[in-house]
């Protein structure tokens, strides 16, 4: 009849097995199922011993709805029954925080939007779900970091502990650093191939991610919708012939190099040199190491006066 029950009472159930509360869960959304009465007030009544599984186990249900063809509907499901806020609770606060000041759809509200337009792959998924988190971390702590910032550190922690693999980690963390790289630039407006270079550098393959993220959070956003923008930027980096090479930019010097040229010790002013050598490369990739040791050297100069 489409509507999933527990065989036994419901508290029993689930206190054999929490993640059977999970499942009842993913299974209904991914079916478009409802769940019977007692069923649905005995995940209530127990979700807090969801905290006893196993990190993996966790995991493991948490992919498995994130990679549904409309993974809101588990994630809505989980807000309502309480096991949002026992799974990830930073996640199930942005409900009570609105988008923006003069509309009535919360942050939550944004962000399942923006989690069922991104691709389904788990890298996508996960980078929608978590890449607003920041905005309710910053108002705590100092602004030297972007909101963005935030969303990356707190996501990475996040999926650490669930023991997702690094290499899914380091995607989803770079996508929801820099979805908004492009933000300064109206909707119509090609960016200049510097911030592209500097782009594709920050990213390297993983990009297509973070492109995905912003595309996806541009169409679902309430206000300055920017429909058009990643349509430019893809086609800007398609005519770009150093494209490839940008995703792993290979800079003529490096910190050593800099070191044996002036006869100084590491610190940050090798940084800093680096970071002035780094934008003249992004600027034009064919410099040559005699002119990157130029930069660096005016670069020093300027530290040491």
């Amino acid at each position: 009849n489409g509507i999933v029950k527990t065989i036994k009472e419901a508290d029993v159930s689930f206190i054999e097995d929490p993640l059977r509360m999970l499942r009842t869960i993913r299974f209904a959304s991914r079916f478009g199922w409802g769940i019977e009465r007692s069923t649905w007030m005995g995940i209530i009544k127990t979700a807090s011993l969801v905290n006893e599984l196993s990190d993996e186990r966790i995991r493991d249900e948490i992919t498995a709805m994130l990679l549904e063809e409309k993974p809101s509907d588990s994630m809505y499901r989980l807000l309502k029954c309480g096991l949002m806020w026992e799974l990830i609770p930073d996640i199930a606060d942005l409900d009570e925080q609105m988008e923006c000041t003069h509309d009535k759809v919360t942050l939550f509200d944004h962000t399942m939007k923006v989690l069922d337009e991104v691709q389904p792959c788990i890298e996508s998924r996960l980078a929608a779900l978590y890449h607003d988190i920041g905005r309710l971390l910053a108002e705590s702590n100092s602004r030297v970091k972007t909101i963005n910032s935030f969303s990356s550190e707190f996501a990475r922690g996040d999926l650490k502990q669930m023991k997702y693999p690094k290499d899914v980690i380091e995607s989803v963390s770079k996508a929801i650093l820099h979805h908004g790289d492009f933000d300064i630039y109206a909707d119509n407006v090609k960016p200049t191939d510097k911030k592209i270079r500097r782009f594709l550098a920050n990213c390297g393959d993983d990009y297509g991610f973070a492109l995905d993220l912003m595309s996806a959070n541009n169409k679902m956003r309430s206000y300055s919708k920017k429909p058009h923008q990643v349509g430019i930027i893809i086609k800007a980096i398609e005519q770009m012939s150093d494209a490839e090479d940008m995703k792993n930019p290979k800079i003529p010097i490096n910190g050593h190099d800099l070191m044996k040229e002036f006869n100084i010790k590491g610190g940050k002013h090798i940084s800093v040199m680096l970071n002035k050598v780094k934008n003249a490369f992004l600027d034009n990739p064919n410099i040559t190491k005699d002119e990157c040791f130029n930069i660096a050297r005016e670069a020093l100069q300027k530290i040491t006066v």
